[in-house]
């Protein structure tokens, strides 16, 4: 945990962006990984629905050959969907404790809680509802 102390007007901003840059720049890059990651997840999800379309279809075939339709059953039964890609994320805003808790499910390494007014995070702890103002 960190806090940057001065007195109104003493330009703390403009030194915050500074130590934020490489933080900033490193989600850039992550969430372009996550864009073409789920790109080829759908492409598997498509895939996966049309090799168990397949796969249904060969079964009805089979059954109405009056054939066996345990080699298709477990074939089909084996299929594994793939699964989403998680975002890796190293900073956030302002959450609520609930999404807080998720995107830390999703980042075990951790993730900044950056927020530019210490008084407003100690407020929103207060608050019953937990709802941002």
């Amino acid at each position: 945990m960190g806090c940057f102390i001065g007195r109104p007007s003493m330009l703390k901003t403009p030194s915050l962006a500074e130590i934020m840059k490489p933080l900033s720049n490193m989600e850039v890059a992550a969430k372009s990984d996550y864009e073409d990651m789920m790109a080829f997840y759908l492409a598997e999800v498509e895939g996966f629905k049309a090799q168990r379309e397949a796969i249904k279809g060969k079964m009805l075939k089979q059954a109405k050959a009056g054939g066996d339709l345990v080699e298709l059953q477990n074939e089909f039964a084996g299929l594994e969907a793939s699964q989403p890609p998680v975002r890796r994320r190293f900073k956030t805003n302002d959450s609520t404790v609930e999404k807080l808790s998720e995107l830390l499910n999703e980042n075990p390494r951790g993730l900044l809680v950056f927020r530019d007014e210490l008084t407003g995070l100690l407020a929103s702890w207060e608050r019953e509802d937990r709802q941002s103002r």
